[in-house]
């Protein structure tokens, strides 16, 4: 690979830094993909109403902390959540969800201890900061907005078509 020599270092550099980054994120993108597929199979509008709580304010405060026991980045936690907002959970309790999940996991938690000298007020800046910012999304999407934020006119990416189906003949297109 003689071509890679000719290169000036930071284009060298920049290559590295990008295929590193990809190469971190990939697993947490297709993690969130399989998870997000996991929920469209097996998980149903009314078991998800059955489990949130029916306060707002309950709402929002769950979906807050449930971001602490879930691990998952920025870009793995977008598939999921797109789910969750198409089985009907509430944008004031899916958003704060969305906030928090990549920022105060205990796996985010512990590297922020480990940078930061082994110091848990950094962490506690972390938790709470997330923690304020995710309970006012919430409470501005649950007491101001009040409506859901998936556009309804989005592109479908998949159309199951079963016109072409007849007696026990199948059509693939």
């Amino acid at each position: 690979m003689a071509i890679f020599h000719q290169l000036p270092d930071s284009v060298l550099q920049l290559l590295a830094v990008f295929l590193s980054i990809i190469i971190e994120a990939l697993p947490f993108v297709l993690l969130g993909s399989i998870l997000s597929g996991f929920i469209e199979v097996f998980v149903t509008p009314e078991k998800v109403q059955n489990f949130l709580p029916k306060n707002k304010v309950l709402a929002i405060l769950f979906g807050t902390l449930i971001g602490f026991i879930f691990p998952s980045c920025e870009c793995g936690i977008v598939p999921i959540i797109t789910r969750f907002l198409e089985k009907k959970v509430p944008s004031y309790t899916a958003i704060p969800f969305m906030a928090t999940a990549p920022i105060i996991n205990p796996v985010v938690l512990f590297a922020t201890y480990t940078a930061f000298g082994n110091s848990w007020y950094y962490v506690l800046l972390r938790f709470v900061g997330a923690f304020l910012i995710a309970m006012i999304l919430g409470i501005l999407l649950g007491f101001v907005v009040d409506d859901q934020i998936l556009k309804d006119n989005r592109k479908v990416s998949h159309v199951h078509d079963y016109s072409g189906l007849s007696a026990g003949k199948k059509v693939f297109q």
